[in-house]
């Protein structure tokens, strides 16, 4: 990469990815027990612009009043497992990849390979000019990133994560932007035109026009509040996933978004006056392993660990049936601090290199599939080998 290729790159991804504020919608913060306000929150991961849905469905996310949006994406990366690459400092919150986010399968919208070409000129002649193409199934730069990551130059040069909040976006750091009571807040995959593909006003720089996409905040908030008991009712687990189908297309229409915002809204209305005429209230609390709503999850048993060459070791699980796969958690030191995760549907994995007398401490769970969402049995026991060869 030249110079003046490079410097117009920082500038760029500086200003755009990053993420959007704006203000906050009316509703009243959320108490705890002891009178602390909180902030319940709408968070999303998105891949719409490669043709591979969500990563993370619209959920609620509860957070403490001074959280960043940095933060909401931690704790959720935190809870569901999620590893990631990224620049973090004493003032800012870069997201440079999540592992294990690309499927290798692209269905890139026609609307983004239809985009004009990106231009840069820092010469006179015809050797300084820089020319980047619209992305396209056929056309493209791959993904060369390892461990199935999805982030900086994925697919394209311009590529890479981009955060909003209320469909805003401004250029300020993931960590310096406060939360509030109602925020929905998008973690969104942009393949071209740094963030013009997602709607972003990048012209000024790039030349490239935006594409006007749809305001989805009100689907998305709806969507992230009918939980699975609401979804035992037949209307509303149809009202429910045909949202989800919208909300997934690129290009959807505002009068598609908002019809399927008034369906899911009615269906809920209808269900809530059976409930109250049967007097069978509804049930609140959040889905677990535990609760019926959720299929229960056997707890996983190491069956092996022992040190193999190179300083690594290799780990072995007993075999569950019906599960989909299993999340492996290792580390150097008996509270996991600094641990790797790796989800895999593998009942066997080798680690990362470590030191010569270090110990390998490992713990691992299996999980399901269960309403998009996977849904985790308990933590093994703990095992551990120590390294010596």
């Amino acid at each position: 990469m030249n110079t003046m290729k490079y410097r117009l790159y920082v500038m760029i991804t500086t200003l755009f990815m990053t993420l959007a504020v704006t203000t906050a919608v009316a509703a009243a913060p959320a108490q705890t027990a002891a009178g602390e306000k909180k902030a319940t929150v709408v968070f999303s991961i998105e891949k719409f612009t490669i043709g591979q849905g969500y990563l993370v469905l619209p959920i609620q996310v509860e957070m403490e009043t001074d959280a960043s949006v940095a933060d909401v994406f931690l704790k959720v990366a935190q809870e569901r497992g999620i590893t990631y690459k990224s620049d973090e400092t004493a003032y800012t919150f870069f997201l440079r990849s999540i592992y294990h986010a690309d499927t290798g399968i692209i269905n890139i919208p026609k609307e983004i390979s239809q985009m004009p070409p990106y231009q840069f000129s820092f010469g006179s002649g015809e050797e300084d000019q820089i020319v980047y193409n619209a992305p396209s199934n056929e056309k493209n730069e791959g993904n060369h990133l390892e461990e199935g990551a999805l982030g900086e130059s994925s697919y394209h040069t311009m590529a890479g994560w981009m955060f909003t909040v209320n469909n805003e976006s401004i250029s300020e750091s993931a960590d310096s932007v406060p939360v509030k009571d109602g925020d929905v807040i998008r973690l969104q995959f942009s393949v071209y035109g740094y963030g013009a593909d997602l709607g972003f006003d990048t012209e000024e720089w790039t030349g490239i026009p935006r594409i006007v996409l749809a305001d989805r905040d009100a689907l998305m908030r709806e969507v992230a509040a009918t939980n699975s008991d609401m979804q035992k009712n037949t209307e509303i687990k149809k009202a429910y996933e045909d949202a989800l189908s919208v909300l997934t297309i690129y290009q959807a229409s505002q009068q598609e978004i908002d019809n399927a915002l008034e369906a899911l809204k009615n269906a809920k209305k209808t269900y809530q006056a059976m409930s109250e005429t049967t007097k069978k209230p509804q049930e609140t609390q959040p889905p677990t392993t535990e609760n019926p709503t959720y299929p229960s999850v056997k707890r996983a048993q190491i069956k092996k660990i022992k040190n193999i060459k190179k300083y690594k070791a290799k780990i072995s699980v007993k075999k569950i049936t019906g599960v989909k796969g299993y999340q492996y958690k290792y580390a150097n030191n008996k509270k996991f601090k600094n641990a790797t995760v790796k989800i895999t549907t593998k009942r066997t994995l080798i680690t990362k290199k470590f030191k010569k007398k270090q110990r390998c401490y490992v713990k691992v769970r299996a999980y399901v599939e269960s309403d998009h969402t996977k849904v985790y049995g308990k933590w093994s026991k703990i095992k551990s080998t120590k390294i010596k060869k």
